[in-house]
């Protein structure tokens, strides 16, 4: 079976994986942004997602979100777990 992806939310789901690899693709530098896993995440970190409207993938972009739906919040979860 094929990838049922728009060409849209395969670019959303590129630019999250390049997203994750960069700033947290390693073991060092999850550690660093946890605290060697001592704390839930890392503001700055959470901050870059929000200004790129990521934590809010599916909220209407008025209010600050992405404009998607449910399932680019799947496809956010997804990458970045």
């Amino acid at each position: 079976m094929g990838s049922r992806l728009t060409e849209e939310q395969s670019a959303f789901v590129a630019a999250v994986a390049d997203f994750a690899k960069r700033e947290c693709g390693t073991r060092q530098q999850r550690d660093a942004l946890t605290g060697d896993g001592r704390g839930a995440h890392h503001p700055g970190l959470y901050g870059r997602l929000a200004e790129l409207g990521w934590l809010g993938v599916c909220l209407p972009e008025e209010y600050g979100g992405a404009g998607g739906g449910l399932a680019d919040a799947c496809l956010f979860l997804e990458e970045t777990s």
